[in-house]
């Protein structure tokens, strides 16, 4: 069934840059016609576990770079929601040998950029992934130091799996209000080239704003993570500088700072101890031109 719908897309399966927001939209609409409800159906850790690896065997054959990068990406989603560190490194290999590196760091950087991103990430196990694309991009040119140090990272990488955290855009999205369609929304994006494969693409609607709502398990504790413009908004100043809110249980927890411009970010982390619904929320008091608002890989953790 996937292979005919793939296969009417015509491209040649290559080494590529990261596909643009319009083909992961369409490349999303194509995995979700295929995948979307065993992935809702998946609840136990062993069902997304095999969902994982039937979209990763997928993605094998896949010849359209978006719908293989989506695939993906989802893959690894499911894998890191089911603490399955030999999926998610697989899915992560696949991408370093499908899509090109960021323009901004030369081969001989590649170990290097690893380290900053594993410092950055400060031991959350979904921010250490970043890292470990760097590394496994370096990996088969590694040497010395360099090797051992990529052994160590992996390593300890697998470990950290089983920190108990979960992206939020694994739960299924609720009350969304926003320009974009609402099966558009969970895609991956891109800020301060950089990739985020677990994110929420809600520009809000002009004059008012966006809202999407999710109800966590009652384990998790803390929801933390960035917000800010895509580096894909058509223009390096949106029309209306936007403000992110988060809401639990109808109780204000964080509001960050107004933010206009292509690529600006801020980090967040809040308490969401015993909270039954998280509401995500972008003002927006004047015109949306531009302004493609993104919440980026959103981590739940006990």
């Amino acid at each position: 069934m996937f292979a005919t719908l793939v296969l009417s897309v015509g491209l040649t399966c290559q080494l590529a840059g990261f596909p643009s927001v319009d083909d992961r939209l369409a490349a999303t609409k194509r995995v979700d016609a295929v995948f979307g409800a065993q992935s809702e159906a998946a609840k136990s850790s062993d069902e997304k576990i095999l969902l994982s690896r039937k979209m990763l065997k997928t993605a094998e054959g896949e010849r359209d770079p978006a719908t293989k990068f989506v695939l993906l990406a989802k893959a690894r989603d499911l894998a890191i929601a089911a603490n399955d560190k030999h999926v998610a490194i697989d899915a992560t290999r696949a991408i370093v040998s499908a899509f090109e590196a960021p323009e901004s760091a030369p081969e001989g950087k590649w170990v290097e950029k690893g380290e900053e991103a594993w410092d950055a990430a400060h031991g959350r196990t979904v921010g250490r992934l970043d890292a470990i694309e760097w590394f496994l991009r370096a990996e088969p040119t590694a040497s010395g130091l360099d090797k051992a140090l990529i052994e160590k990272r992996l390593k300890e990488f697998a470990d950290s799996l089983r920190e108990g955290e979960e992206y939020l855009t694994s739960l299924p999205p609720q009350e969304i209000i926003t320009h974009e369609r609402p099966d558009q929304i969970l895609i991956p994006v891109r800020l301060e080239n950089r990739s985020y494969s677990h994110s929420i693409y809600i520009t809000p609607l002009s004059d008012s704003g966006s809202h999407v709502a999710f109800r966590p398990k009652e384990k998790f504790k803390t929801l933390s993570g960035l917000v800010g413009i895509a580096d894909t908004a058509d223009a390096p100043v949106v029309d209306t500088a936007v403000t992110f809110r988060i809401v639990a249980d109808g109780r204000a927890i964080w509001k960050s700072k107004r933010i206009q411009k292509r690529s600006d970010s801020q980090s967040f982390s809040a308490s969401i101890r015993g909270a039954k619904k998280i509401e995500l929320i972008v003002e927006c008091p004047g015109s949306n031109g531009h302004c493609s608002a993104i919440w980026v890989d959103p981590i739940l953790s006990k």
